[in-house]
């Protein structure tokens, strides 16, 4: 999980080819829209929806949030607003409609609401009517069958037959006339779950249309609403300076002991390293053994190795040093209480590297008896030697390294959530979401320029960042549209910009985890994370 020089490097050519081409693939889903006003109390909904590639800016770097909406946008983003929605094959019967022809950009999803039974009571004589603007009657009702349909029968019936009676009784909108009788009881179960409330004086102007800001909210509202269920498992890394949180083992569901790492000599010669380097065992390591056991937790060992020099390739390429280090690593599970391996393997750029690094895991996961074996992965945007399919195949469990996007020039911090969502993307191409884990780095990444202009790259720990945010002169605000923290302050040694992963943007990451539905996050590492980072997880780890 440790970053290499290698990988800043590669990360650093990719962004600058990407600035010095005007490629849209960052500009337009990293910058700010123009007309999306600061503080406005739709503005986290729009860019959490952008960064989800639910919605999109225009190409004058506009997001037009008070447009309307039409039929066909909104039933769009509610049809992509979960993974695996669409696809919900042809219409019963071989039913069409009028105005909605197969070549049209909207058919696919307006065929799958209508073989969902969503927009039954949009359609008039054969026809949707898709460039009409959408209503918030109309928005209310589709809601409310969306979310009907995810319920068992019982409920539903109770609900359609007697329940929202209740609801309308007690809280019932004031202007409810212009409501069609046979769709209230939809529209109040939009209502009962929060997604569709009346303004200040209980209306909900159902003849109103509904603007693309109003619709990012809802369509937000609804995916918490549907994934609240998602329960994440929350697994840790105990590696450097991880013993002041030894007692947050009790918050997680899983736990990765970085002690290890390969140690190459070359030549047919390697071995597991375990008493040299960042990463060894510690000689205390047995009672932070005893503490996970107490905590149901059955550790993996992770061993490290990055690219530096080429060692990785070289190594991956050498049967005899693979041989050697495997009959290193089965010695050491032998005396060791590791429940599987978690191998770490950083900095492969190169397509050669893919297969042997494919064979190495193969030989690894036949050494090591039946244990589970874990593999972290980077974004694959740059590191071309992970075989992503294969590894999906071959691991129980892959941890995701999305961060380290860290970019002086481009002033990109380490995990923008649009970026973490496209390595996501990448990612469950090949990696079943239920063997996934996306990983946190809890950093900071902090740039520093003197009076002559010179910039010098910095890495503080949190307690240093923790203590610099509670100073005065520090200018700071949660950054949208990477929903990282941001600081500036000026020191003696010059100005300073300072990207920081607090508990708000590591609360933006769960929530995209659960969107994806994926088996959790995995925290690196341990020793990081604060006091409010660990009541977050604990508040995950109580669901379960």
């Amino acid at each position: 999980m440790k970053k290499t020089w290698k990988r800043t490097l590669a990360l650093s050519a990719v962004l600058l080819m990407a600035a010095a081409s005007g490629a849209q693939a960052y500009e337009s889903q990293l910058k700010p829209f123009r007309d999306v006003t600061a503080g406005d109390w739709s503005e986290e909904d729009v860019y959490m929806l952008t960064a989800y590639d639910i919605l999109s800016g225009y190409e004058d770097g506009s997001f037009r949030p008070d447009d309307s909406v039409t039929r066909e946008q909104f039933v769009k983003m509610l049809m992509t607003s979960l993974p695996g929605q669409t696809g919900a094959g042809a219409l019963a019967g071989g039913a069409a409609f009028a105005d909605v022809k197969e070549d049209r950009w909207s058919y696919p999803v307006i065929r799958d609401a209508a073989a969902k039974g969503y927009i039954s009571f949009l359609l008039n004589g054969g026809s949707f009517l898709p460039e009409e603007k959408i209503k918030r009657a109309e928005v209310a009702v589709l809601i409310g069958r969306y979310l009907l349909d995810s319920v068992d029968e019982q409920e539903r019936s109770v609900w359609l037959e007697s329940k929202w009676k209740v609801v309308e009784a007690a809280r019932g909108f004031l202007d409810a006339e212009k409501l069609d009788p046979e769709y209230r009881p939809y529209a109040y179960y939009a209502s009962y779950r929060g997604i569709m409330n009346g303004d200040d004086r209980n209306m909900l102007h159902p003849e109103a249309a509904l603007s693309r800001k109003e619709a990012a909210a809802i369509i937000r509202r609804t995916i918490g609403e549907k994934v609240e269920s998602n329960v994440l498992e929350i697994s840790g890394f105990y590696a450097i300076s991880s013993y002041r949180n030894i007692d947050q083992m009790k918050n997680l569901s899983g736990i990765t002991y970085g002690w290890s790492s390969l140690d190459y000599m070359g030549a047919g010669s390697a071995k597991l390293e375990m008493g040299a380097g960042t990463y060894k065992l510690p000689e205390d390591w047995g009672i932070v053994a005893d503490s996970a056991n107490q905590n149901g937790l059955k550790g993996k060992l992770m061993v490290f190795s990055d690219n530096a020099e080429g060692k990785l390739s070289r190594f991956l390429q050498d049967a005899g040093a693979q041989k050697s280090f495997l009959e290193s690593l089965k010695a050491q599970l032998a005396i060791l209480p590791m429940s599987g391996v978690s191998i770490d393997f950083e900095g492969l750029l190169s397509e050669t590297d893919k297969e042997p690094y494919t064979a190495f895991l193969r030989s690894v996961k036949g050494a090591i008896g039946g244990k589970p074996l874990s593999v972290a992965i980077p974004p694959i945007f740059y590191y071309k030697g992970y075989d992503l399919q294969a590894i999906g195949a071959l691991a129980d469990e892959a941890v995701l390294m999305a961060y380290d996007f860290t970019h002086a020039e481009t002033g990109l911090p380490s995990a923008p959530l649009p970026l973490v969502r496209e390595s996501l993307d990448e990612a469950l191409r090949s990696i079943p979401k239920e063997k996934l884990l996306l990983g946190i780095s809890k950093q900071a990444n902090q740039w520093i320029t003197d009076a002559q202009g010179k910039v010098k790259k910095a890495s503080p720990s949190t307690e240093l960042v923790e203590n610099r945010l509670k100073m005065d002169g520090v200018l700071q605000q949660f950054q949208l549209p990477f929903f990282v923290h941001h600081a500036t302050y000026t020191t003696d040694s010059g100005s300073n910009e300072l990207w920081y992963e607090n508990t708000k943007s590591i609360e933006a990451k769960l929530e995209l985890a659960r969107f994806y539905g994926l088996k959790g996050v995995a925290l690196w590492h341990m020793g990081n994370f604060t006091a409010e980072d660990w009541a977050l997880f604990a508040k995950e780890k109580a669901k379960r």
